[in-house]
């Protein structure tokens, strides 16, 4: 855990704790360690469809499958 609280004290909302260190916190049953503000940014996530309670993302969010799947289209139209 040495690393997530060197992110957690150097950068607090810096997009890699917001997405994956709250999430993960909570998949590791750490929820009482988190404080308000990232508690309520946790349930924002769950609203808004990012990941369930128990902290799994719901949807792959990584950026360079959906620029791969584009550049294969271009290959086959030609």
């Amino acid at each position: 855990m040495k690393l997530m609280n060197l992110i957690r004290e150097t950068q607090r909302k810096c997009g890699m704790w917001l997405n994956v260190g709250i999430p993960y916190m909570v998949k590791k049953g750490k929820w009482e360690e988190l404080e308000d503000l990232e508690k309520t940014e946790f349930i924002k996530g769950v609203k808004d469809g990012k990941w369930d309670k128990k902290g799994n993302h719901l949807k792959d969010n990584n950026p360079y499958k959906q620029k791969i799947n584009k550049l294969n289209e271009d290959d086959e139209n030609e």
